[in-house]
């Protein structure tokens, strides 16, 4: 069992694992990248949004007026797979 499967079954995982460090790495630069954007750059803000969560539903909000700040990149989910108008992650 790798250390990412380890992570999300809820069991103990080294946090130091190559994988789970460069998603680490690119979910806080997505991030950065976000939050740097003009807000009424909504085209960007989908763009970004695509990349850095795992899933969205049809009732996420296209893009967020609160900053970014995930956990890692694509275990995060927003709208129906959620719940209406939440993230999870």
């Amino acid at each position: 069992m790798t250390e990412r499967e380890k992570m999300l079954a809820g069991e103990l995982y080294g946090c130091g694992d190559p994988e789970l460090l460069d998603q680490w790495h690119r979910a806080k630069d997505l991030a950065r990248d976000y939050n740097r954007l003009d807000s009424a750059d909504l085209e960007g803000k989908d763009r970004i949004l695509s990349a850095l969560l795992g899933g969205r539903g049809r009732t996420a909000l296209s893009a967020s007026a609160r900053p970014a700040r995930p956990r890692s990149a694509s275990e995060t989910t927003c709208g129906s797979a959620a719940g209406p108008s939440s993230c999870r992650g």
